[in-house]
């Protein structure tokens, strides 16, 4: 039934059977039939019938895709969704030799400790020398670095199939019921999520491995620095061959605290529309979340408090918010340098939750966009009277950092006083951008990777993950993080060459 009501919304907009038909991948003779199921009268209309004809993938794209060192040919298949025989003939044309069956990454491109210990000394020292309360942690099964969030398989419309997606949202709307906010995140369920996803597939949707923790520590393990990385989750089952375990283990990340379930995995349907992100989301396996940390909760306490940073994102579920927050203390009180990032996403940002509010006074570095800072305002205050309260109520020495499409801003106390240094960048022209989803993620990279080096660097961590972003969202996927590494060597260098402090100015707002 939703998927009738979305092909009667559609034709409402469009009105022609034959472009439905063409949106949405079906025949005519399909779009008709489910027309006079919904009730809608529909003129017999002579000439010829559209059909939909799928454009097939560029050779290009399918070359720079299968060149990067994680990506196999079946997953170019199923990311391109074409066949892998079309994907093998391709690349046979193109003269490029292919990888074994099971083939992996060479160990060689594993991050090592010699890395860590030469790039990030002061991490290591502090790892190996960290007491807490007379109790030490082992640093050798604990990462520097460890993520909490859902893991979701993110179905992504492309950037630049943008001037289709008003049909698109209007189909959406009428499978959920009511309209979806540009910018916004809608929690639906699992037969809304499938039917939207069935709408969006002649867009050439494809599906990744995602989640906005999961996005940030894989462009951090991108970087190769050679910190050691670690992830706290549910892995569930995925329609798409989409596994987040096996992407984790390829990167050289810990994920011993992933729990994998059989149930369906958190499904995320991603729309940008004039640089706003629209996220349809069904939770999945994500659900299990509290239940993984009611099992687990002295070994995970034991595994946060050994580490320099925990970045936290948002779940749906309301009760894994409460155990999040548990545990956060937990870890905390055990550990006092611990750092804690947090972005609340949309979900968080509109939560009136106990839990939700005590999770964003425990963090060190806030992450936002301008909608969620607002969001969070719950009022019409500007932005500095909002942050201002916000970093009231946070930790001494916080941040509170806001992306817009221009750049960033990094607002702090200074003396009780609200400060800000801005980071500016030229906006790509939209031509130019081929996948924006997961920009603010990796902006996030770049922050984890100062706070891990320590918590005046967190400016020089916004403007090498602006850059690491901006570069990125010009390929498609994740083609463009082959360059990280060397632009990761390149920011860390600025940073021991830097010794001067930040210029900041007071917010008269």
């Amino acid at each position: 039934m939703p998927e009738i009501l979305a092909i009667a919304s559609l034709y409402r907009t469009i009105q022609s059977v034959a472009e439905v038909a063409a949106t949405i991948g079906h025949g005519y003779d399909y779009v008709r039939r489910r027309l006079k199921l919904a009730g809608v009268e529909v003129p017999r209309q002579g000439g010829r019938r559209l059909k939909h004809r799928r454009t097939a993938p560029p050779d290009e794209d399918i070359i720079s895709r299968y060149t990067q060192r994680f990506h196999t040919l079946d997953r170019i298949a199923d990311d391109l969704r074409v066949s892998s025989s079309y994907v093998r003939s391709r690349l046979d044309t193109a003269g490029i030799p292919r990888r074994p069956r099971g083939w992996r990454p060479p160990q060689e491109d594993q991050p090592r400790a010699k890395d860590q210990a030469r790039l990030w000394p002061r991490v290591a020292r502090r790892q190996n020398d960290r007491m807490n309360g007379g109790t030490a942690v082992d640093s050798e099964s604990s990462a520097v670095v460890v993520g909490i969030g859902a893991l979701n398989v993110d179905c992504v419309v492309p950037d630049r199939a943008a001037g289709r997606v008003s049909p698109l949202l209007a189909g959406m709307n009428a499978v959920i019921g009511s309209p979806t906010a540009p910018g916004t995140e809608r929690r639906v369920s699992a037969s809304v999520i499938r039917t939207a996803i069935e709408i969006a597939d002649p867009l050439r949707r494809h599906a990744r491995p995602g989640g906005s923790a999961y996005n940030a520590l894989v462009a951090l393990a991108a970087c190769r620095l050679g910190l050691r990385l670690g992830y706290v989750g549910v892995a569930g089952a995925s329609p798409a061959r989409v596994n987040h375990t096996r992407q984790l283990a390829g990167l050289g990340v810990d994920h011993r605290f992933v729990m994998e379930r059989r149930e369906l995995a958190g499904i995320c349907l991603a729309i940008t529309t004039g640089g706003d992100r629209t996220l349809i989301t069904h939770e999945g396996a994500n659900i299990y979340m509290s239940d993984h940390i009611d099992e687990h909760r002295a070994a995970i306490v034991d595994y946060l408090a050994g580490a320099a940073v925990v970045h936290v994102t948002s779940f749906l579920d309301e009760k894994a918010a409460e155990r999040l927050l548990g545990v956060l203390r937990a870890a905390r009180r055990r550990n006092r340098r611990l750092r804690i990032c947090v972005d609340p996403g949309h979900v968080w940002s509109t939560s009136t939750q106990r839990a939700v509010v005590g999770i964003l006074r425990l963090a060190d570095y806030l992450i936002l966009t301008g909608v969620e800072m607002r969001a969070l305002g719950r009022s019409q205050d500007r932005g500095g009277a909002v942050v201002d309260r916000l970093l009231h109520r946070m930790p001494a020495g916080a941040v509170v950092i806001v992306k817009s499409p221009s750049g960033a801003t990094v607002y702090r106390l200074r003396d009780d006083r609200l400060t800000r240094t801005a980071h500016r960048h030229i906006p790509l022209q939209p031509e130019d951008v081929a996948d924006s989803v997961g920009a603010g993620d990796i902006l996030a990279a770049g922050v984890l990777a100062a706070a891990a080096r320590g918590p005046e660097r967190v400016n020089e961590g916004v403007r090498m993950g602006m850059a690491l972003a901006r570069h990125a969202i010009q390929h498609p996927g994740r083609s463009g993080f082959s360059h990280f590494p060397a632009m990761a060597e390149h920011a860390i260098a600025e940073w021991a060459a830097q010794h001067r402090p930040d210029r900041t100015h007071s917010d008269a707002g």
